[in-house]
């Protein structure tokens, strides 16, 4: 039995790149051949490696029409995993995803990374009808589950509840990586992942004011580089907004932006050192 997942992949820098691998190494660990059907922006020439069998130029959409044959056409193929996230797919809200999916005579698993609790008409129509053709629709709150219900209309027997895995990290000696890293006798604040206004770390910005006043130690930790979509769209200007409001407020001592994407060591070390 082989699946396939269709979504972004290493090398590219995203989070669901990252969800992809780390579900394929966890899915082929117990024994399930996993291949990858990536989706790549234009900007960018990624090299993969040689489980990815089919590459999808995410404005081609001749290319999910030449996906979905693909997938038709090798018997072996018995489950598709499609990861669902906003900015991944071309067209209009995503929608090429469903050219390829109606297209499909194998079942289709869709794994949902945000659910929106108030889209406006189209993007919501695209998740009712990706997830209306689905076999079960994956979430991974229970609050998005109730979304997927009351505002996307998918039925509640296809949903399933799996919350968001971390890495099987191991806790390193605070007090050695603060002083590897420059933070010594600091207490330590952080935020991790890619940047982009819904994070709202403008909020952790103002918050640390009267943090400080009991806690004059306190650094806080903005790890991770802008979402590679957002930065094409509108190039670095929320984190530009975040260092503004930095230096509005007084806090250039106190907030250190780590403005890189953070691998899995990386971001063991950072999470080990954060109090």
């Amino acid at each position: 039995m082989t699946i396939v997942n269709i979504g972004t992949y290493p090398p590219k820098q995203c989070g669901i790149a990252t969800f992809s691998l780390d579900l394929r190494n966890s899915i082929e660990n117990s024994g399930r051949k996993v291949e990858i059907i990536s989706v790549s922006d234009l900007s960018t020439t990624y090299q993969y490696g040689p489980e990815v069998k089919f590459n999808i130029r995410q404005e081609e959409k001749q290319d999910y029409y030449q996906a979905a044959k693909f997938i038709n056409n090798r018997p072996e193929i018995k489950l598709v995993v499609i990861q669902h996230e906003y900015g991944i797919y071309g067209g209009p809200d995503g929608d090429y995803i469903l050219s390829l999916a109606k297209r499909l005579i194998k079942p289709y698993i869709v794994i949902t990374h945000t659910v929106l609790p108030s889209p406006k008409r189209h993007p919501q129509s695209v998740l009712h009808r990706l997830c209306s053709g689905a076999a079960a629709a994956v979430c991974m709150t229970k609050r998005s589950a109730r979304l997927l219900t009351d505002i996307y209309g998918t039925p509640p027997h296809l949903i399933k509840v799996i919350s968001h895995g971390v890495p099987d990290f191991k806790l390193n000696n605070s007090d050695e990586l603060k002083q590897k890293y420059g933070l010594l006798s600091s207490t330590i604040i952080s935020t991790f992942g890619l940047i982009g206004p819904g994070k709202g770390l403008e909020l952790g910005i103002k918050a640390l004011v009267p943090i400080l006043k009991d806690y004059p130690d306190t650094i806080y930790l903005i790890l991770g580089q802008t979402h590679p979509v957002l930065k094409q769209r509108e190039g670095e200007s929320y984190r530009l907004m975040l260092a503004n409001l930095v230096n509005e407020l007084g806090l250039q001592k106190h907030v250190c932006f780590v403005n890189k994407y953070l691998n899995d060591k990386e971001l063991n070390d950072y999470l080990s050192l954060t109090d």
